[in-house]
């Protein structure tokens, strides 16, 4: 468990919004509030007021050859790749950029080991400011039993993502090792969860990067001898909050990961790839925590990520 110590182009009104508003900044390091001149965000909405299926371009002419090849596991570089001086790097134009999930437990059943995730609200609340920022479709649910998380994750995998670049996924509960935990305490497998984007799955998410950040703990269970099995599919990224075994840590300004998740990620979105940014974030977060927690991310991406401001 948690340690307690623990639908083409936007119209212009949008990008004016980038131009016209401004916003709180993100806690720094040390989980206190900061405001940094150079790296504050907008706080962009973008929401069906803004028409995004008006401007739209239409789907490449590869869309059919994508669905039709994922069987096979043949991927179409042509509508999803693009190079920059040589270095293949996904394709990330289309606005939005695509869906950014977030499921939030904090409320668990009375009497269990499963404490409220307090503060909790506060990573929620950054991840959707700093995501809606870049160009995302920021949807959230909050205390989904395991079931509903199964449900929500099964939805995703029937939506039509096909004129979207890219699918985030930010997971934050209690947990241990390969499980997140809904709100009625019931443990969910996630990379069952990831497995309903996979390419034979979701085909309008083919060869599209699928990235999952996971702020939960990774400890095990006294007798627990299971094997937990590893991600096969290609375009996925995990970025856990802690190494396994481990716990994560959650203060009163919200958790160590996200806060330096979000952090980095508006500072560094439009210079780095994502690996990069998680590595910075690594350093972040040792430099609060030296002994006891060092975020872990796990990927099978076949180019480098970027997330350029829109």
């Amino acid at each position: 468990m948690e340690a307690r110590s623990d639908t083409g182009p936007i119209r212009s009104n949008v990008k004016s919004k980038i131009k016209s508003q401004s916003a709180d900044g993100l806690n720094d390091d040390q989980g206190h509030p900061t405001t940094t001149g150079s790296t504050d965000l907008p706080d962009l909405q973008i929401s069906a007021d803004d028409n995004l299926t008006e401007q739209l371009p239409e789907p490449s002419d590869d869309k059919e050859l994508v669905n039709s090849d994922v069987s096979s596991g043949k991927f179409s570089e042509n509508s999803v790749t693009q190079e920059d001086n040589g270095r293949p790097k996904y394709k990330m134009t289309s606005i939005p950029r695509g869906i950014c999930l977030i499921i939030n437990n904090i409320k668990f059943p009375e009497g269990s080991q499963m404490i409220e995730r307090t503060s909790s609200e506060i990573d929620e609340d950054e991840l959707k400011r700093v995501f809606k920022y870049l160009g995302f479709i920021v949807e959230v649910k909050r205390d989904q039993t395991a079931q509903e998380m199964k449900d929500v994750m099964d939805e995703m995998r029937r939506r039509d993502h096909s004129q979207y670049d890219c699918f985030i996924c930010c997971l934050l509960s209690h947990g241990k090792l390969g499980e997140v935990a809904g709100s009625d305490g019931e443990m969910c497998n996630i990379l069952q969860l990831a497995g309903n984007l996979r390419a034979d799955k979701c085909g309008s998410l083919n060869a599209k990067p699928k990235v999952f950040f996971i702020q939960a703990c990774r400890d095990k269970e006294k007798g627990d001898d299971s094997l937990h099995e590893y991600f096969d599919d290609a375009d996925f990224m995990f970025g856990y909050s802690t190494t396994p075994l481990k716990k994560a840590s959650r203060i009163d300004t919200g958790s160590h990961f996200i806060q330096c998740l979000t952090k980095v990620l508006k500072e560094r979105h439009h210079t780095d790839h994502i690996l990069d940014i998680l590595t910075q974030v690594n350093y972040e977060v040792c430099k609060i925590d030296k002994l006891y927690q060092a975020p872990s991310p796990q990927y099978t991406l076949r180019k480098d990520l970027y997330f350029p401001s829109i």
